[in-house]
């Protein structure tokens, strides 16, 4: 997955069970800003991305037209974050499991 042309290639994870949130996770090394951990994700060993709020998504929904496009803005929002510090994207950040 690439954010932009400008961006670099990630590699990216995506795992769905029938009546479960999609789990997206990026297979890429990811860097961090130093004494800082990455931004919105569940866990960052895993580096399991924070995608949207509990009931923004229902298994109603296609994963081509949320999880996909939610997973490329999220990469570009680290990418942002990389060089500002800042987290552009919206939402709170979750608690974070190892």
């Amino acid at each position: 997955m690439q954010p932009s042309p400008s961006s670099r290639s990630y590699l990216v994870e995506m795992r769905y069970r029938l009546g479960t949130t999609p789990r997206v996770r990026v297979v890429s090394r990811l860097r961090t800003r130093t004494g800082e951990s990455l931004p919105h994700v569940w866990s960052h060993r895993n580096r399991v991305l924070c995608l949207h709020e509990r009931d923004d998504w229902n298994p109603r929904m296609l994963i081509a037209n949320t999880t996909v496009p939610w997973a490329a803005e999220w990469l570009f929002f680290y990418e942002l974050w990389l060089v500002t510090g800042e987290w552009d994207g919206s939402g709170h950040w979750p608690p974070i499991a190892g």
